[in-house]
């Protein structure tokens, strides 16, 4: 007795659907099943044929592919950040290599705990970017605060490194903590926002130790330093050049005096002219000195601004578990009356299957 049987291109067919493991690749499984289906069709009789129909690792190509896409807006929009701020090429190439490095080693972790290539890992990675390139940005900014007050790029890039170091650890750890309760979920929940915990988790830490290392050593490689000057053989270069620059090693022990007298200054690169980013900054410090004189008014007004624009936007932004995607493909739901007979549902089956074709495109 026939029970049922599907429809492919309007001709009567057996569907077999196939489920892969809970620990297995979607895109392993469907290159090893596509791999293996002239095998199968030579097994079978002449007048039997076997074809491939549909899989989800469309969805996994895609996110893979937005993952990618993210990644290189990402990289060209700090590069282009650093370079209008700081103007300094070899400084938004640093900032740039540390976003691959990044993700690649978040995959390789991934892989060691045991996790895939999926939905939600490929998620975490992709909502990771932004912060990712967080972290190497501020340390080159810092790194040319310090050499703008003149002092030697050795000694700059390590005070650099050291006034920060806490504060971005301290970020990353408030970060993480968001998604510390996805190591105590269970069941479903837990196999979906544990992979995406993860992803964020580690390319996070490998980033925040990449600014720490890799971002310093390879500043110190490629970052252009001071000219030489002429000095006597008693000093080294970098004794020169701190010597040159008005600092005293007495305020070496205290960086937050040091970055005060470097933001009152106008000619922060102490090269003889002020840019036009130079006086931007000069206009909002003045700026913020005319508001903090009025601090009850500024903090009310803000508050009130903030709160009416996220009541009107808020009906603008969706509201949905996971954001809306183009999928390429819809899927229609037909259920006949029950204890209709077989041939009955077809007939009504092929009628909803011309439908599609009857609309405009």
């Amino acid at each position: 007795i026939t029970a049922g049987y599907a429809l492919v291109n309007g001709k009567r067919s057996v569907y077999i659907s196939i489920a892969k493991a809970g620990d297995a690749s979607t895109w392993d499984v469907v290159q090893k099943l596509k791999k293996e289906l002239p095998k199968i069709q030579s097994t079978l009789p002449e007048d039997v044929n076997l074809s491939y129909e549909f899989d989800q690792s469309v969805y996994v190509i895609n996110s893979v592919k937005s993952l990618i896409t993210e990644g290189i807006i990402g990289a060209v929009l700090t590069g282009l950040m650093v370079m209008l701020f700081l103007g300094d090429r070899r400084a938004a190439l640093i900032v740039i290599m540390t976003i691959p490095i990044s993700i690649i080693s978040g995959v390789l972790f991934l892989k060691l705990f045991g996790q895939t290539i999926n939905l939600m890992s490929l998620s975490g990675l992709a909502l990771a970017i932004g912060i990712l390139v967080d972290e190497s940005t501020v340390t080159i900014e810092n790194i040319h605060q310090h050499l703008d007050m003149g002092k030697p790029k050795a000694l700059a890039i390590w005070d650099a490194c050291q006034g920060i170091a806490l504060p971005k650890l301290l970020i990353l750890l408030c970060i993480l903590a968001v998604f510390a309760p996805a190591f105590t979920m269970v069941g479903i929940p837990g196999a979906l926002f544990l992979p995406l915990a993860l992803a964020i988790g580690f390319s996070m830490v490998i980033s925040f130790l990449l600014s720490q290392t890799f971002v310093p050593v390879m500043a110190n490689w490629m970052m252009k330093g001071h000219e030489k000057h002429a000095h006597g053989p008693e000093i080294t270069d970098d004794e020169a050049e701190f010597n040159d620059c008005g600092l005293t090693p007495e305020s070496e022990q205290n960086l937050i005096t040091q970055k005060k007298s470097y933001v009152e200054r106008e000619d922060t690169n102490n090269n003889g002219k002020i840019s036009p980013f130079e006086r931007f900054r000069i206009r909002f410090m003045r700026t913020l000195d005319r508001l903090f004189v009025h601090k009850k008014i500024t903090t009310v007004v803000y508050l009130v601004s903030a709160t009416v624009l996220a009541i009107v936007l808020i009906g603008f932004i969706g509201k949905d578990v996971f954001p809306k995607t183009n999928s390429s493909q819809f899927q229609l739901r037909m259920r006949a009356v029950d204890g209709t007979r077989l041939e009955r549902t077809e007939e009504q089956a092929r009628i909803v299957l011309k439908e599609p074709n009857n609309k405009p495109e």
